[in-house]
Formats: C-alpha cells, sequence, structure tokens
C-alpha cells in the first residue's frame, strides 16, 4: 500500500467521522414530548471534540498525500 492510498483512507474516516458528529449535533429534537420530559441526548462537548478531531486528521491526511506526491516528483526527478 502506497502513501496516497493511506493518506486516502484516513480521509475517508475523517469525513465519516465529521458526518457521524453533525448528524449527531443536528438530531432533531422530538417537540411531541414535555420540555421537561425531553432530555438532551447529545453530548455538544464531546461532539465539538469529535468535529476538531476529524478536522485535524483530515488535515494530516491531506498533507501526508501533499507529502508522498512530492516525493514522487523528486524520485522521478533523480531517475529521469
Amino acid at each position: 500500500m502506497d502513501l496516497a492510498s493511506i493518506g486516502l483512507s484516513g480521509l475517508k474516516q475523517a469525513e465519516s467521522r465529521l458526518e457521524q458528529s453533525a448528524r449527531k449535533i443536528a438530531k432533531p429534537v422530538d417537540l411531541s414530548k414535555s420540555p421537561e420530559s425531553a432530555e438532551d441526548s447529545v453530548d455538544l462537548a464531546a461532539e465539538t471534540v469529535g468535529v476538531i478531531e476529524a478536522v485535524n486528521t483530515y488535515t494530516a491526511n491531506l498533507k501526508l498525500i501533499q507529502t508522498a506526491d512530492e516525493l514522487q516528483k523528486h524520485t522521478i526527478d533523480i531517475l529521469g
């Protein structure tokens, strides 16, 4: 497995984590329940941490792909 495919796999995982957190945060509230009985089942702090982790993971994997591309270009320059 080359570096670019590892980075691409990481991008997909980060995207999935971000979508998961976004769905939890944007979950609709059941208005049929009284305000006293409606519980906030979303831990906003945990989901915010999840979003930040996903963004950092995405950024790191983009950098990995960029570095792999630069490495490949330098290798071609040396061999070519």
